[in-house]
């Protein structure tokens, strides 16, 4: 049986084919995008973690040198 280009439709054979590698290409660009999302998110918390972390310092060492001023007025 021999299937036929017309111009209103599109054979059977050359539909399927057109499917498959439009398929492919859609999962593979889904992949993708998905792939960037991931690794967007991973370089967001990255970021946050780095910022908690300069935060947590500032106020360690804001403590820190509270309670050397504690000390320093306690020892005299």
């Amino acid at each position: 049986m021999k299937y036929y280009q017309n111009s209103n439709k599109i054979n059977l054979p050359v539909q399927k084919e057109y499917q498959k590698e439009h398929k492919g290409q859609k999962e593979h660009r889904e992949q993708k995008e998905h792939k960037e999302q991931k690794e967007h998110k991973e370089q967001k918390e990255f970021k946050d973690n780095q910022d908690k972390i300069k935060g947590n310092l500032i106020e360690y060492k804001e403590q820190k040198k509270q309670t050397d001023n504690i000390m320093k007025k306690v020892k005299k």
